[in-house]
């Protein structure tokens, strides 16, 4: 079997749930393949007061496995995400040994940009 899949710019992909299973060898009429619209989520990394020295960050939540983030500094990331609703999650390990969990629910829209501050 397959699944099928498609992809248009500015970056409209099917989500993987969604693509029809076809059959090799099988008629399969009327094959409608759905594709979602992009949006973007931008993450601004902060480092506030008061400041513990963070070794690194990992961030979830939207294509792929996540990333790391080392050294830690202020900075932002933008980074594609399905317009669908979606969490972002994110692990801080401190020097001190110590390791902070947090998230954020999101409910993007269509080709537009949602913004999630993450302070260590």
């Amino acid at each position: 079997g397959y699944r099928l899949t498609a992809q248009a710019p500015p970056g409209y992909v099917t989500d993987w749930d969604t693509a029809p299973a076809l059959t090799a060898g099988r008629d399969n009429p009327a094959v409608r393949v759905p594709v979602l619209a992009p949006a973007w989520v931008r993450l601004q990394l902060v480092d506030e007061p008061p400041l513990y020295t963070a070794t690194q960050m990992v961030i979830a939540g939207y294509s792929g496995s996540g990333e790391t983030v080392r050294p830690m500094r202020d900075t932002v990331l933008v980074r594609p995400i399905l317009a669908l609703p979606t969490t972002i999650s994110w692990w801080i390990d401190y020097q001190n040994g110590t390791t902070v969990h947090d998230y954020r629910h999101l409910q993007p829209q269509a080709l537009d940009t949602v913004s999630v501050r993450i302070a260590f």
